[in-house]
């Protein structure tokens, strides 16, 4: 399923969860390839929510460390607080700077230890750590891993754990990606490069160092940005993508040279000049959705209206919208997605 399908699940998970509503809590798992964004998703939905995000890394923990260490204390033995846990005082704190609650995002499931899955098992279960209870009316606990296909170091999960969650089996979408990458600011020649090369997407390929995936492409947008020379910039890329990638993004790159000169388009839409060429209307409309403002979108629309491809107003408005949700209220905006029937993208 794609991210946001999963994001409209766990959300409503855990308000029922924080509500109280479930006899019992209900654990997601996200699974997928690695790099399709499922830690994004995690810090995305603590951010809709207002909780707090603490992320727990079970590879890289011991057994102790995820359900604390056992001590005697004169004649029984008691449980120390494991470092994740936050506390009655911590919480207090965290709610007065703001936070609604705590989301506990369980990381590398698959990865950790068969004795950490196992702690896990009474995590998501009860919501306890031997005598320390998870308050459900204002925490969550979820988790995630990759497939055991990926072959990146995972294990076969206890049946008794498997029972205990539900698995939300996540794969990259584009318009989630594009709309992710729009939000927070990615090159738009590199949204642009996807939309019209959505095959570059994901490609993961075992045994290789380099390929194209939402992770590897984000971290490529910014290398974008470094003070290089073409050669190194070439290696640098290369070294997150693959060759071929870099290659077919750094040809789609060029392309923008061949655009019209956007402000006077914006200045002119009815008579300024209709692109034909699949790749420089790409590079064009991606240009224009990051020039998007309460002030030009109207003439932005009338330009885009003049395309015989109805397609690059939906994927302008998209990431002009994923850039600044205000855009929604402008009459324009409005009026184009009552015409379209498209009043989804001004749902928040």
């Amino acid at each position: 399923m794609r991210l946001s399908l999963a994001r409209k699940i766990i959300v409503e998970g855990i308000k029922k969860n924080v509500a109280q509503t479930l006899t019992k809590p209900i654990t997601f798992h996200l699974e997928g390839d690695m790099g399709i964004g499922k830690t994004a998703l995690a810090r995305q939905i603590a951010k809709d929510l207002g909780f707090y995000l603490v992320i727990v890394s079970l590879p890289q923990l011991e057994p102790t460390d995820v359900g604390g260490m056992r001590m005697p204390q004169g004649d029984k033995m008691i449980v120390l607080q494991p470092d994740w846990y936050v506390d009655a005082e911590q919480m207090a704190k965290l709610k007065a700077e703001g936070y609604k609650g705590v989301l506990y995002f369980f990381d590398e499931l698959p990865q950790s230890p068969v004795l950490n899955m196992n702690i896990f098992a009474q995590i998501a279960d009860e919501y306890r750590i031997g005598d320390y209870v998870l308050d459900r009316s204002d925490c969550y606990v979820m988790s995630a891993g990759n497939k055991l296909s990926n072959k990146a170091g995972t294990n076969a999960m206890p049946t008794h754990l498997i029972d205990r969650l539900t698995f939300l089996e996540i794969e990259p979408n584009l318009d989630d990606t594009c709309n992710y990458f729009a939000k927070t600011g990615v090159d738009h020649r590199v949204i642009s490069w996807l939309r019209f090369q959505p095959e570059f997407l994901h490609q993961f390929k075992l045994g290789e160092n380099a390929y194209p995936t939402p992770r590897s492409i984000e971290r490529s947008a910014q290398i974008m940005n470094w003070d290089l020379d073409e050669e190194a910039m070439a290696e640098a890329i290369s070294g997150q993508i693959g060759r071929s990638a870099y290659a077919n993004l750094k040809t789609h790159m060029d392309v923008y040279s061949k655009c019209p000169d956007v402000d006077k388009l914006i200045a002119n839409p009815d008579t300024a000049e209709i692109v034909e060429e699949p790749a420089i209307m790409y590079a064009l409309c991606s240009t224009l959705s990051t020039k998007a403002n309460d002030k030009n979108i109207g003439n932005i629309l009338k330009y885009l209206k003049r395309l015989p491809n109805e397609e690059f107003q939906a994927y302008v408005l998209k990431d002009a919208l994923s850039r600044d949700n205000s855009l929604k209220q402008n009459k324009d905006v409005r009026l184009w997605a009552s015409a379209k029937g498209n009043g989804k993208y001004l749902v928040a």
